[in-house]
């Protein structure tokens, strides 16, 4: 592990975002060292009191995270030369991306400590969630992968920390709906990435009636709501032990806990409509309500629980 992270240190020392070789070299040697770090929790809290290591990691967030609100201001060119550049810049910049988020999701899982250092990425995670979600790359299998390892990043960095969790659940339900990465994670056509974000929306709400209280009440949250109704609905049908199904018992545990603290009257009444004696999502809040008051019999669970992190 010690040669590997001198390489690491090395390489961050001079390295260049505008440089594809610096990119894919980085990226490169970033993966023997997440694939170790997966399978030691000493060697994630001895590797998390290496400071040299924080600095390093908030330059490549920073660096990535700046590299692609550039490429939005570009994006509209029409030189193919440039355009050709531009989609191997890309590539490499996607494949560091995921990588870093990968480093970092192993890093950080189950190690308060690692959490707290590593939560001063959040801003850039989230941007860069912003970006690999946008509607352009709904298609895009590489853009889907790296939005689901940044999700499983973000995911890790609040698990079982409840300062950081209370911090990011504050920040998320006081953003502008547009700027709400956790719809955007909820609307993706990927059972993991979705199973990643519902991790994060359970964990996040577990054992706090507080911030189950800002779900169902702010507007964001309440948005956040429709979209989870909107997913059961989909989920409903899932295959058993399929990424879907997975999908689905943790949207049944995150309405759990709703109904748990008598919130779900409270979230019933926010989602009427003018003109409506009842609506869909009110419906499906209903159904749902009465699903987990009989304790879920027709339904296949997999025994998902919060606070547990996502590692690979």
């Amino acid at each position: 592990m010690s040669d590997i992270l001198a390489q690491f240190t090395a390489a961050c020392a001079t390295f260049d975002i505008t440089s594809h070789e610096n990119v894919t070299s980085v990226a490169a040697i970033l993966e023997p060292i997440t694939a170790k770090l997966a399978q030691s929790k000493i060697q994630r809290e001895q590797l998390g009191q290496n400071d040299a290591l924080w600095a390093d990691l908030r330059k490549l967030w920073h660096a990535l995270s700046r590299a692609q609100l550039t490429f939005w201001d570009n994006e509209d060119s029409d030189d193919e030369t440039d355009s050709q550049a531009e989609k191997t810049r890309q590539q490499g910049l996607r494949a560091l991306c995921a990588n870093v988020a990968r480093f970092t999701r192993n890093l950080v899982a189950g190690v308060p400590r690692n959490q707290k250092r590593a939560f001063e990425n959040e801003p850039a995670i989230r941007l860069l969630l912003h970006y690999y979600t946008s509607w352009s790359f709904v298609q895009d299998e590489e853009a889907i992968l790296v939005a689901r390892v940044l999700s499983q990043a973000l995911a890790n960095l609040v698990t079982g920390n409840d300062v950081v969790v209370s911090t990011l659940w504050t920040t998320y339900m006081n953003l502008p709906e547009d700027q709400v990465v956790l719809i955007r994670l909820l609307a993706s056509s990927d059972p993991r990435t979705l199973v990643a974000a519902l991790v994060l929306i359970l964990n996040c709400i577990d054992g706090s009636r507080t911030r189950i209280k800002m779900l169902t009440r702010t507007v964001t949250g309440v948005r956040i709501c429709i979209s989870l109704l909107d997913s059961m609905v989909q989920l409903y049908d899932a295959d058993d032990a399929s990424e879907g199904a997975r999908a689905f018992d943790l949207g049944y545990e995150i309405f759990s806990r709703i109904m748990a603290a008598d919130l779900v009257p409270s979230l019933f009444n926010r989602l009427s409509m003018p003109d409506e004696i009842i609506t869909p999502h009110q419906t499906t809040l209903l159904k749902l309500g009465r699903l987990i008051s009989s304790g879920g019999e027709d339904v296949s669970h997999t025994n998902n629980t919060a606070g547990n992190s996502i590692i690979r």
